[in-house]
């Protein structure tokens, strides 16, 4: 036991899974993204100002712990100790390890497949099993074994083809990451079509391998199946109510309530439509619900603000937001004219006069804006102006001395 201090946590509390689904799920600290090219999806937790990959292990019991990509390639190794020729095989059968590579027997590449075949299997480990929490987890071995061959593996003598079950796990998948639902039958139909269309466009002749001319595969990548899955779904998500993007739970409308958010930390107040309307412009590969990202909407954002905002610009460019700047503006005008401050956001009247500082370049500064505020008719109603107005009035009479 002394030899595996990282993993005997886990194997105290991990036994029925629940531990599982309180690291991955909504609230969970790690979460499954694309990575920065939106090339294919990963593992990560934010540590500090750091996005960390990580790898889900599973131990040859059942058992699992999510652990750091050096961690997860040492423990393969000792778990598969007298099975690692099999692994590398295996890890060449499938794509993972080139022909050069695989008959050279280069460590260091055979390390980097490791890492590369884990984050698929992890990836696709806790997707199945938050799709169906009976999903048992495979332990690595088991998994390298069972995948099908590669075209860029080793020999293969059929095509591998996209069965109508494995398409109907896809699209669900697919469908509940984006709307919370799973796919309708028709759904799924459609997209076992397309996809079968796609694949005999695809079919690659792969290169001699051991003497056998290979035929296998095809050049579709992981984003031209999620390409495929949104135009199956795109009729169903054209249909879709401002209420339903609204209070929608899945990635599509996340993304909409995401770049709302983002809006008003620039002062621009989107609707649900105007939202959902950029994120679906970003539907396409290297776009939004394809790479998890939301920068060329956001960029388009605060643009929008340098516009609505010109005196602003500089401190737009330099980091700062509109809310940010408001809501110094708020805490003045909470106390000046006495209402919580959590009533007061970036689109009060008071506010955006403030913000737009007559056109001046930067914002008003706050004895003006304090003019502002007791010109409005909220302040003769206050403690503060009613306490100054009697100041006022006994000091008049003083002056007169008519009181002392």
């Amino acid at each position: 036991m002394g030899d595996r201090p990282f993993e005997i946590e886990a194997q105290q509390k991990s036994q029925n899974y629940a531990d599982l689904d309180a690291k991955f799920g909504e609230t969970g600290e790690y979460r499954i993204t694309f990575d920065q090219n939106g090339r294919y999806r990963q593992i990560v937790k934010t540590d500090g100002d750091q996005t960390v990959q990580y790898f889900l292990y599973v131990y040859p019991d059942g058992n699992f712990d999510v652990v750091t990509g050096t961690k997860y390639v040492a423990q393969v190794k000792k778990d598969n100790a007298g099975k690692l020729e099999k692994v590398r095989s295996d890890l060449y059968r499938t794509g993972f390890l080139t022909e050069k590579e695989y008959t050279t027997k280069d460590s260091n590449a055979f390390t980097t497949a490791i890492l590369k075949a884990g984050s698929t299997q992890s990836v696709e480990q806790v997707d199945s099993f938050l799709i169906d929490k009976e999903t048992k987890l495979t332990p690595f071995f088991d998994w390298t074994a069972s995948r099908p061959g590669s075209p860029d593996g080793g020999p293969t003598k059929s095509r591998v083809e996209t069965t109508e079950a494995d398409a109907a796990e896809m699209i669900n998948g697919y469908t509940q990451q984006l709307l919370d639902r799973p796919a309708t039958e028709e759904e799924k139909k459609l997209f076992f079509q397309k996809i079968k269309s796609a694949e005999k466009l695809a079919v690659v002749i792969n290169k001699n391998v051991g003497g056998v001319q290979v035929t296998s595969g095809s050049k579709l990548a992981d984003a031209d199946y999620r390409e495929i899955a949104f135009e199956t779904l795109r009729k169903s998500v054209s249909s879709l109510t401002d209420e339903e993007i609204g209070k929608g739970t899945g990635a599509l409308s996340q993304s909409v309530s995401s770049l709302k958010e983002y809006a008003t930390q620039y002062g621009i107040n989107l609707s649900n439509r105007e939202a959902f309307n950029q994120v679906m412009g970003g539907m396409v590969e290297g776009g939004t619900l394809t790479t998890g990202k939301l920068d060329s909407q956001q960029q388009a954002i605060k643009n929008m603000a340098k516009t609505f905002y010109p005196n602003m610009s500089s401190i737009i460019d330099g980091g700062g937001t509109v809310s940010g700047i408001a809501d110094q503006f708020a805490s003045i005008m909470s106390r000046t004219l006495e209402i919580p401050a959590n009533s007061i956001n970036v689109f009060d009247k008071r506010i955006q006069k403030a913000l737009a500082n007559n056109g001046k370049q930067g914002v008003m500064n706050t004895t003006d804006f304090e003019v502002l505020l007791r010109n409005e008719p909220e302040w003769p109603k206050t403690k503060n102006a009613k306490e100054e107005a009697a100041s006022y009035a006994t000091s008049i009479l003083q002056s007169f001395g008519l009181m002392a």
